[in-house]
């Protein structure tokens, strides 16, 4: 696996409260596995933010396209469902 070295620096207060806490309550091995564990969730939620705001903005798209409010085509479809049976 290629591996990059990242150089950072952490607020004193966030290490020693938060990150030093969930080694020594051994939640992770070390600092190191934090941070990877960290970056990974991070990658993930923003993953996600895309994908929502993607399909918000579709949402909007069809909306705009399509004129008909939900309630509408509710009872529309609910309509064409009764009239099938």
């Amino acid at each position: 696996m290629n591996e990059v070295l990242l150089n950072t620096t952490i607020d004193k207060f966030i290490f020693n409260s938060k990150i030093k806490s969930f080694v020594d309550n051994r939640y992770f091995k070390n600092e190191e596995e934090f941070l990877q564990a960290a970056i990974n969730e991070m990658i993930k939620k923003t993953k996600i933010y895309k994908e929502n705001k993607d399909m918000d903005n579709f949402a909007v798209q069809m909306a705009k396209k399509y004129k008909k409010n939900l309630s509408a085509a509710v009872i529309e479809s609910r309509k064409e469902e009764d009239e099938r049976l």
